[in-house]
């Protein structure tokens, strides 16, 4: 499907002859592009970028008259899923889309909701595409950072059941922003260096702008990904606190009936002349020893704040 930029979403007839003012946004799947695209220039370097496996990232390769590159936009809601994955390839009068058919919808959905095919230039429109796609990032990771701080909420009073499992995923979801927000800044930056003269000096201007804000969503991404950091360091000092009163329980239990252990061992030795044995009041006054040794214990653990 072809498109006029500074035009509606009406498609272009097959039969149309574009002006040398023209520029064409083509919006094409894989096999699309290999018919009726491989005659272009430097067409090998669109091709390697076509492959599925190489679209990993966001990317914009600098070449004489033309700059070609890839986007990987992921799905901040679902840290396996991408919003977006295509290649792409520019020169003076067309913008090649690439992609297979199941992001060609959404592509379709940002061209229409973006309005980005009423941008005048090539320069506009990435910049419009871009924006479109971070246009509620900025609220997103808001809304994350409230989550974060309710989960370390309900840690501290023990609350939440799954805190480690919910901070897992929101630190995952942080690792692939962060990345993808870094890719963008170096995309924009790249294209701002115009190193192929490709924009005008306006239009530069503009990619640095947009490299700015994009930069703001990757300060703000990283300070998410330190304080996941710190609630996970809380997490786990909380979980050490309640092992070490676990375990001074223990210990506390563990010493009060030492003494107790000593004695049954000691009067569990089969000698025949223990005098103990034969005293007719000894049972009861073992028992009043033992009492005694534990009252004992009590209180110099309790003198000493052994118990909290």
């Amino acid at each position: 499907m072809d498109y006029l930029l500074n035009s509606s979403m009406e498609v272009l007839d097959e039969d149309y002859q574009p002006k040398d003012t023209d520029i064409v946004v083509s919006l094409v799947t894989t096999e699309e592009c290999e018919e009726r695209y491989r005659s272009l220039p430097y067409y090998h370097v669109l091709a390697r970028n076509m492959q599925n496996h190489n679209i990993r990232y966001c990317k914009a390769e600098m070449f004489k008259d033309c700059i070609l590159g890839t986007l990987l936009i992921p799905d901040k809601k679902s840290i396996s899923e991408t919003i977006l994955s295509i290649s792409f390839y520019m020169n003076k009068n067309l913008l090649v889309l690439v992609d297979d058919s199941k992001h060609i919808q959404d592509i379709l959905t940002l061209l229409e909701e973006g309005e980005l095919l009423n941008c005048k230039t090539i320069a506009e429109f990435l910049c419009q595409l871009i924006g479109t796609l971070t246009l509620e990032d900025a609220v997103f990771l808001q809304e994350l950072e409230q989550r974060m701080s309710d989960l370390e909420e309900g840690i501290l009073k023990h609350t939440v059941s799954d805190s480690s499992t919910q901070l897992m995923h929101i630190r995952k979801r942080l690792l692939i922003l962060h990345s993808y927000y870094q890719q963008l800044s170096d995309f924009c930056e790249d294209l701002e260096e115009n190193s192929n003269h490709f924009f005008q000096a306006e239009e530069c201007q503009i990619f640095s702008l947009y490299a700015s804000r994009i930069e703001r969503l990757y300060d703000h991404s990283q300070m998410l990904r330190e304080y996941a950091l710190q609630i996970r360091e809380m997490e786990q000092s909380q979980t050490d606190a309640r092992q070490n009163r676990t375990m001074r329980i223990l210990t506390v239990v563990t010493t009060i009936f030492f003494p107790l252990s000593l004695i049954t061992g000691w009067y569990g030795m089969n000698f025949s002349h223990m005098p103990e044995l034969s005293a007719p009041h000894a049972y009861g006054i073992l028992i009043g020893i033992c009492a005694v040794i534990v009252l004992i214990e009590i209180w110099i653990f309790h003198k000493n704040d052994w118990f909290s």
